[in-house]
């Protein structure tokens, strides 16, 4: 049977005229979604990608500022140390002879000497 007759006037429905249009709709709807899936999945792999990178820098940064503080402030003001600024950031030089021999230097406490 290719054609549909309807109950209030008796015409004849062709089923091309309604499944041929809705096809395309359909066809191009799912199109639509899975593009738009696949760029929101990039899009956000993208995202988290750059968010770890930040972290990473932003860890690396706060792990390398503690790590220098703890040093400058074990010297015990007897190495100089020398402050490098820039706009951006700051770096400490300190001359590692001067820590290396500090840091063989036995410790002549009271508390050690008893």
């Amino acid at each position: 049977m290719s054609a549909l007759k309807t109950k209030t006037t008796g015409e004849n429905i062709e089923w091309k005229k309604f499944i041929v249009p809705a096809y395309i709709v359909f066809s191009v709807l799912f199109i639509i979604y899975t593009i738009y899936g696949s760029l929101q999945a990039v899009v956000y792999q993208s995202w988290i990608n750059a968010g770890r990178q930040e972290g990473l820098t932003a860890w690396q940064q706060q792990w390398y500022s503690a790590a220098v503080g703890e040093i400058i402030s074990n010297l015990d003001g007897k190495c100089e140390t020398l402050a490098l600024t820039n706009d951006i950031s700051k770096i400490d030089i300190v001359n590692v002879a001067c820590v290396q021999q500090q840091a063989n230097t036995p410790v002549a406490d009271s508390e050690t000497a008893q």
